[in-house]
């Protein structure tokens, strides 16, 4: 179309500025894609640190004292909250898509009864699609103004729909998100408090040399009383327990049998604080006695 110099016909700043919407909505639907991927990825993460968390400390269970554990659980909790959140998050967001597409679709539409009101309005004839026959059915003024209307109404009342949903999903985005890093804190403060308080790389026995101060000794239960006799009888039957599995059990030792044992009972190998004591010949030996006494001493 040719136009006087300096100035700019419609169509084409009418073309302009389609291509701009189409360029944005583009831009829309990408991001709207990478913001659904990255909670995505956060649900996963959050799975996989309390799989990872409980995976390590069930290999540790029985092994090492656990220190700050009320951390440990306030960490789970808190990636139990991102995981959850970020799948509410999902299904919301899906609701709040169908809702806006549907509310944008009925504006639209609506939009298109209005002109074609004026248009009958004036004189001009509507017609809808043919009929089963094939025959034309025409539209009258009042009925497009009616059905535009109601259109309107839908629209309006999805729209509110939508807004009511992208209200939940940005409320359970910021949930996701910041429960994510209070769970990730909260095992990084678990699991460095622990490699404080716990030597690593050493076995119970290389670490005999420390200082009395920094070793467990538990007293045999014929020469302790109250709390620590229970806790000498309860170490008894856990280590009994696991020589026995492990075939430390001696088929002709006679301390094996229930009520024999030594007087006054021998003593365990000490193992450093933070460490439980793992079955051995000489041990394990130590340990039916104590079970035996505290069989028949059970007071």
């Amino acid at each position: 179309m040719t136009t006087p110099k300096g100035q700019f016909s419609p169509a084409y700043f009418e073309d302009l500025e389609a291509g701009a919407a189409e360029q944005f909505d583009e831009a829309q639907q990408k991001v709207a894609g990478e913001r659904t991927k990255f909670f995505e990825q956060l649900a996963l993460l959050s799975g996989g640190a309390i799989i990872l968390s409980v995976s390590l400390l069930s290999t540790l269970f029985g092994k090492v004292v656990v220190y700050g554990s009320i951390v440990l659980i306030i960490g789970w909790f808190a990636l139990l909250a991102a995981l959850l959140s970020s799948l509410y998050r999902a299904l919301q967001y899906q609701l709040y898509i169908i809702e806006a597409s549907m509310a944008h679709y009925m504006k639209t539409l609506a939009s298109k009864k209005i002109a074609l009101h004026q248009r009958a309005s004036q004189g001009a004839m509507v017609v809808a699609p043919p009929d089963e026959e094939g025959r034309p059915i025409q539209r009258s003024a009042e009925e497009l103004k009616q059905a535009a209307a109601m259109l309107y109404r839908c629209s309006e009342q999805r729209g509110k729909n939508a807004a009511r949903l992208f209200q939940k999903v940005q409320i359970s985005e910021k949930i996701a998100v910041h429960s994510f890093w209070i769970g990730a804190l909260a095992l990084a403060l678990f699991a460095g408090y622990n490699l404080l308080k716990v030597p690593i790389g050493k076995s119970a026995v290389e670490s005999l040399h420390l200082s009395p101060a920094k070793q467990r000794l538990i007293s045999p239960p014929d020469r302790s009383a109250g709390f620590e006799r229970a806790a000498s009888c309860l170490e008894s039957d856990r280590l009994t327990s696991l020589c026995t599995k492990q075939n430390f059990k001696p088929g002709n030792d006679p301390f094996t049998d229930i009520g024999v044992y030594e007087v006054p009972l021998p003593s365990l190998t000490q193992v450093p604080e933070g460490y439980q004591l793992e079955p051995n010949g000489k041990d394990c030996e130590t340990a039916f006695q104590w079970a035996n006494y505290c069989r028949i001493n059970p007071k």
